[in-house]
């Protein structure tokens, strides 16, 4: 579930960089 989780943070920031 850890990894999970990881992967899901490592998506939100790819988006929030592609916004910015």
């Amino acid at each position: 579930m850890g990894q999970f989780f990881a992967y899901v943070a490592v998506i939100t920031v790819k988006e929030n960089n592609n916004v910015a």
